[in-house]
């Protein structure tokens, strides 16, 4: 009989140490799933494995916590144009150093990459042009969560990538990424999440001006840059973005930003939630009418907490927003010259 999944077929066989150098005979064969995950001590994969697997759709998993695996081969995926799922590939596969240039490229029905290199922790760069034919891919969520030796990202990774909707985690605790390219979501008009995207990547110092120009339909951007290192945000960042929501924990414990731009959120009026936003930060001054346009928020709690340099006046927010909720919101800003008339269910020194 013809089989259609190889399912968990290898799963857990942690004495495996290769694989023969022929090509798997399966034809039929539409899931390779989850197939050699916790492969604990496979190391060399055969180069043309799945040669006749053309109609297989899902490899999500395939090598997942395979920790020996340090290479894969060029052509691996050459012959298998129907895949969608990539998800959880390669996820775990800690002594992976590289991947090939072209390891996706006739692989152009893929929909989903979402945590393929998860957890590479010795994944020190990615091919330029890795994605260029999956232009059909819309989840990178998690895709290099935690690749901690990661210190670069390639110009135009992304470009041909135009329906990605989720970049969620994608880049977070990338703890060695210290740079952003210019323009690298510039193709990327669909995407609506940015949640922990560049998350606990302690070493990156800078924004890119135009990061998010063309990401109109993104609503989301808790805990973007939290635990990173930047030092300021562009003036026009979120210029385009009218269709955020969520702005929870975004810059917060960035503990070497300094300051704010006058007009940050200016056309971001469907704002709901600012939250812990800069939260233990450097930053020395509220701008005036930081928030006169976000007039949907219904949530400030902590977003200004343990900001101990900040001077000046602090936004009459209980006054603007009064249906809001502002728990902490200005807790330990002492050096607030309004600090005292604050109300204290805002964290402030008042009544």
């Amino acid at each position: 009989p013809e089989f259609s999944s190889f399912y968990r077929a290898f799963y857990g066989c942690s004495n495996l140490t290769a694989l023969p150098a022929v090509s798997i005979p399966a034809a039929s064969v539409t899931d390779f799933s989850y197939c050699f995950s916790r492969c604990s001590s496979l190391s060399p994969i055969s180069d043309g494995l799945f040669d006749y697997c053309t109609a297989v759709t899902d490899f999500g998993g395939c090598f997942y916590y395979c920790t020996s695996l340090s290479s894969i081969p060029t052509s691996l995926f050459d012959n298998c144009p129907n895949v969608t799922n990539f998800r959880n590939c390669f996820s775990l596969c800690s002594s992976l150093s590289s991947i090939p240039d072209n390891l996706f490229d006739y692989c152009t029905a893929v929909t989903e990459l979402s945590s393929c290199f998860s957890m590479c922790s010795s994944l020190s760069t990615i091919p330029t042009g890795l994605f260029d034919n999956c232009t059909a891919v819309t989840d990178f969520s998690w895709c290099f969560n935690q690749c901690s030796s990661l210190s670069t990202i390639p110009t135009g990774l992304f470009d041909n990538c135009t329906v990605v909707t989720n970049f969620s985690s994608c880049f977070s605790r990338c703890t060695s990424l210290s740079s952003i390219p210019s323009g690298l979501f510039n193709n990327c008009p669909d995407v609506t999440n940015f949640s922990n995207c560049f998350y606990y990547c302690s070493p990156l110092s800078s924004i890119p001006d135009n990061l998010f120009d063309n990401c109109t339909a993104v609503t989301d951007f808790s805990y973007c840059f939290r635990y990173t290192s930047i030092t300021s945000i562009p003036a026009g960042l979120f210029n385009n973005c009218i269709n955020v929501t969520d702005f929870t924990e975004c810059f917060g414990n960035c503990t070497s930003l300094s300051s704010i731009p006058d007009n940050l959120f200016d056309n971001c009026t469907a704002v709901t939630d600012f939250s812990f936003c800069f939260r233990n930060t450097s930053i020395t001054s509220i701008p005036d009418g930081l928030f006169n346009n976000c007039i949907n928020v219904t949530d400030f709690s902590y977003c200004f907490s343990n900001d101990t340099d900040l001077t000046g006046n602090a936004p009459e927010l209980w006054n603007t927003h009064s249906s809001a909720t502002g728990t902490g919101c200005f807790y330990n800003c002492t050096g607030l010259n309004n600090y005292y008339n604050i109300p204290s269910a805002w964290g402030g020194g008042g009544p």
